[in-house]
């Protein structure tokens, strides 16, 4: 039996997905008016599975829909290669970009993943004329003319779209892409995706950048409570014909704040042991609980501590002062400084580098930690099993 709930990867069409029904009804909606959009959300939040609907249903109403991942783009080269690889699967028009590609000859390239500190790899390309920027602009007008080679409209989606940025900082991709995509007509239509949201609402609302408004940027926020006990109970009782704990499902969503990746892997979980062995009564499905979000939250250390591993150590005391207080209104404040026993100036540069990194927002009920799972993970980084299960149970 198959368990529904996708963890781990991209949710592809076709599988169970977690409404999102206004949202995916918007973006076809701009993609039919031929609207650029910027996708932005944290890590995991879903942004790649909720576009994989959206290119699902526009692929069954005629339209070819082409998606390059950046994340692994390493300079223009590799761009120009990637968008080639994208196109090429379309036999009848192949020999079409040949003269796009003609000058540029794959290479491997060796780093390290930032998060993991494991080795990653790359395929790209090396280029063997110097003018790398007029390859990617000829590549990208051969994506203006696909409608009219394959007599159907395109949607083009760039993944993690910050990436070209690292490669360009000056935004000199950003400048070809805007030249050549400003000519395109209805039929094509470019969206973005991304997770570093600074970058990115700088990329497109900063009026001296290149992409300035040439896309309407949105943002994706935490999955609705009472969609998902919905969704996971309409789940549950189509796959094992039982229905899971209203209850459960409510603490698990306010623990994670609806964090879409934390609590899919608690249903999964849950899904996993009620099919080996159904809960005989309320007591035994809440120690079953207990123990699967004691084990996530230790295994999402693992990943939280290498996001944040090259975060100086004052930073990371006024990032966890920030968790513990929950909302924290005057950072500058004398009360404040005394907690984490530094000046005002120093509390001021850690505030900029975790807004630089996406750690946190100001708004108008003051300073918080973005990511709620990020926020447990920093209460809890200093517990045991024990502790952390002692913690829960008081909830």
């Amino acid at each position: 039996m198959r368990n529904p709930f996708v963890v781990g990867r991209e949710i592809k069409y076709g599988e169970p997905f977690c409404d999102r029904a206004s949202e995916i009804k918007w973006l076809i909606d701009r993609a039919k008016s031929s609207e650029s959009v910027c996708l932005v959300s944290l890590r995991r939040y879903g942004k790649t599975s909720l576009l994989n609907q959206v290119m699902g249903k526009l692929n069954e109403e005629g339209w070819v829909t082409l998606k390059i991942d950046l994340m692994n783009v390493h300079s223009i080269e590799d761009f120009c290669f990637f968008i080639g690889q994208e196109i090429r699967k379309f036999q009848s028009i192949k020999n079409k970009i040949f003269s796009a590609i003609k000058h540029i000859k794959p290479s491997i390239t060796i780093g390290v993943d930032p998060l993991t500190s494991l080795p990653s790899f790359g395929v790209g390309l090396n280029s063997s004329v110097s003018k790398k920027e007029a390859i990617l602009r000829e590549i990208l007008n051969t994506c203006l003319k696909l409608p009219k080679l394959l007599s159907k409209p395109v949607l083009l989606v760039f993944d993690e779209l910050q990436q070209v940025r690292k490669i360009a900082p000056k935004g000199e991709i950003e400048a070809v892409m805007r030249a050549v995509f400003e000519k395109r007509d209805y039929d094509f239509v470019p969206f973005y995706l991304g997770s570093r949201r600074s970058i990115l609402k700088f990329m497109f609302q900063k009026e001296s950048e290149p992409f300035f408004k040439s896309a309407t940027v949105r943002e994706i926020k935490e999955l609705p409570r009472e969609s998902y006990i919905e969704f996971v109970q309409n789940e549950f009782k189509k796959s094992l014909s039982i229905v899971s704990s209203e209850e459960i499902l409510h603490t698990t969503w306010k623990l994670f704040q609806g964090h879409p990746y934390a609590v899919a892997k608690v249903a999964n979980r849950l899904w996993f042991c009620y099919l080996e062995n159904l809960p005989k009564n309320k007591k035994e499905e809440e120690e079953i609980w207990l123990e699967i979000i004691t084990e996530i939250i230790k295994e999402e250390a693992t990943f939280y501590e290498a996001v944040n591993k090259n975060i100086f150590p004052y930073v990371m005391i006024v990032f966890r002062k920030i968790a513990e207080e929950g909302v924290v209104e005057k950072p500058y404040k004398e009360d404040f400084l005394k907690k984490i026993g530094m000046t005002a100036a120093r509390v001021q540069k850690a505030l900029g580098t975790l807004k630089k990194e996406d750690k946190i927002e100001h708004d108008k009920e003051g300073i918080h930690v973005l990511d709620p799972l990020e926020r447990l993970w920093l209460l809890t980084s200093r517990m045991d099993e024990e502790q952390i299960k002692t913690e829960l149970t008081k909830m």
